[in-house]
């Protein structure tokens, strides 16, 4: 039998600092969580034709099965700098 191989890009994000934000106003941070989620990382997903593999409380792990459409796709001005992609909650 031929072998099937898959390139993909994974995703894994984490909120630093979650356990802190939630301390100082837990309703505020899920608050802020859920409509972060909403407005800008699940449309983003979906842009980029991405696939939720699992959420955890304050992070993700997500699947893009075009490695070469994301690259693509990307934002330049995100791209040049590690930095910009980083969201204040």
């Amino acid at each position: 039998m031929a072998e099937s191989r898959k390139v993909a890009a994974i995703l894994v994000a984490d909120i630093v600092g979650y356990s802190r934000l939630t301390g100082v106003d837990e309703e505020g941070t899920l608050a802020r969580l859920r409509a972060l989620r909403s407005d800008f990382i699940d449309p983003t997903i979906a842009i980029h034709d991405g696939r939720v593999v699992k959420r955890t409380g304050d992070g993700a792990i997500v699947e893009f099965r075009s490695v070469v459409e994301e690259h693509n796709d990307r934002d330049p001005e995100n791209s040049s700098d590690p930095g910009r992609r980083r969201r204040r909650l």
